[in-house]
């Protein structure tokens, strides 16, 4: 029962001393560093530029709704086609490894086809 109640008392001290002072000693060793570093020369600032009062930006000329749709519909027709019947699934052996991949996948990345 003692041993439960250090516990406890040993628990409650940890919550209430957060380390708090640890974050003073952090600020105020910024605080110094600062004071003693280098001050870096003002570097001018750029100059202004033009700006049109039409409001453009870099995508002005761009119909970005217009390309968005095109890819859509191109996304669309891949999607409408249907799967290459070629296209099994199959055992490849890749860096002598087996894995369970689509026949194309498998020439894609160099394996060679298992029977089984």
């Amino acid at each position: 029962m003692r041993l439960l109640a250090i516990a406890i008392a040993i628990a409650l001290v940890s919550c209430v001393t957060t380390g708090c002072f640890v974050f003073d000693e952090l600020d105020s060793g910024l605080a110094i560093m600062d004071q003693h570093s280098r001050k870096k020369p003002e570097e001018p600032k750029p100059a202004a530029q033009p700006s049109d009062s039409s409001g453009s930006s870099f995508l002005s000329g761009i119909d970005v709704a217009g390309q968005f749709r095109k890819f859509q519909d191109k996304v669309g027709e891949a999607m409408a086609k249907p799967p290459d019947p070629d296209n099994t699934l199959v055992h490849c052996e890749v860096e002598g490894r087996v894995r369970f991949t689509r026949k194309y996948d498998c020439q894609a990345l160099g394996g060679r086809l298992v029977m089984r």
